[in-house]
């Protein structure tokens, strides 16, 4: 059984923005692909657990840390393992390499929800019916609750729409980090980049949906708060910048 799991991407026109640089959802979507490859080589994907558990894999939150920017006609591999579990969640790691060298760590919080209710299974029902690789102690810092910079700016409406979904048909995680960079204006400063960012998930959107976007800075640090017209926190998410060397 394989610990560990890796996987190239390419970035290509598709995956880069205004900049050259590998758009932030991109990312995203590389580390998400990655944790499914791994889960899918350990015969315990969605297929398995929706059979065998009425459930499916969600990711509640992830924080990427990068050493530099990963620019347009890179390869990038994503290296994937699963952390000590904890409570009702599956912790997961990742480290991006480009060309050899590592440019980047990933830490992110991974739960099994029932695909009706979204109700958390402890990992004694996954381990119970299948075979899990030893899960070692946590490499790198783990995920922390992202702090709110208050107080908030003027709200943006964003309608949940056909290509915001995914086959679970809520909105995908990777959207969400779209939605962000787009209300901050991040292709309006051009001499930054995205040093760290971390996404935080408390409640599903669907078709139809009407998401509020918030958003505040203090310096190059970033919060911006997706919640319904009622004031229900759908996402959180920060980006940390700094300047283009």
């Amino acid at each position: 059984m394989n610990e560990t799991f890796s996987i190239e991407f390419g970035v290509g026109a598709c995956e880069s923005d205004c900049f050259s640089r590998l758009r932030p959802s991109s990312l995203m979507r590389f580390i998400q692909e990655a944790a499914i490859g791994h889960v899918l080589e350990l015969g315990i994907d969605r297929a398995w657990t929706l059979e065998h558990l009425d459930s499916v894999w969600m990711v509640i939150r992830t924080r990427v840390d990068l050493k530099r920017p990963i620019m347009y006609d890179e390869t990038v591999t994503i290296k994937t393992w699963a952390a000590e579990t904890k409570g009702a969640v599956f912790p997961r790691e990742s480290e991006i390499f480009v060309g050899g060298e590592s440019v980047g760590e990933v830490s992110a919080t991974w739960v099994i929800a029932n695909i009706d209710t979204g109700r958390m299974l402890r990992p004694k029902a996954l381990f119970e019916l299948a075979e899990f690789p030893d899960l070692g102690a946590p490499r790198f810092k783990p995920v922390e609750k992202i702090q709110p910079i208050e107080p908030l700016g003027a709200p943006e409406v964003h309608r949940v729409r056909y290509s915001d979904m995914d086959m679970n048909r809520h909105v995908n995680n990777t959207r969400y980090t779209d939605f962000a960079a787009d209300h901050i204006d991040l292709e309006t400063m051009p001499d930054k980049w995205i040093r760290s960012m971390t996404v935080s998930f408390s409640s599903q959107c669907v078709a139809g949906d009407d998401l509020v976007l918030c958003s505040a800075n203090d310096g190059d640090r970033f919060y911006v708060r997706g919640s319904s017209p009622e004031g229900r926190i759908h996402f959180e998410q920060e980006f940390i910048l700094e300047d283009v060397k």
